[in-house]
């Protein structure tokens, strides 16, 4: 994603899943399973391998994974193959 500072602070990695919520001032890679509510004021990465089912606010947000739910980017966002 073009303008998207290369620092992730959170990474949920293929082999893991998590439920709940997160609120974060930093950005956000998801390449496993995550289930509920995200806030950032940074970038989230939805990642090939990556399934989501919650409700998503980010600056940018980009997706080459599976979303399922509501989707509010304050900059950019990116659905890509």
């Amino acid at each position: 994603m073009a303008g998207v500072s290369p620092k992730i602070e959170t990474v949920i990695g293929p082999n893991a899943s998590f439920k709940g919520e997160v609120q974060s001032d930093g950005n956000m890679r998801i390449d496993g399973l995550y289930e509920g509510k995200i806030e950032l004021s940074g970038n989230l990465i939805i990642g090939e391998t990556g399934k989501v089912m919650a409700d998503i606010k980010a600056q940018n947000v980009s997706v080459s994974g599976a979303v399922k739910g509501t989707i509010h980017a304050e900059g950019r966002l990116e659905i890509l193959n």
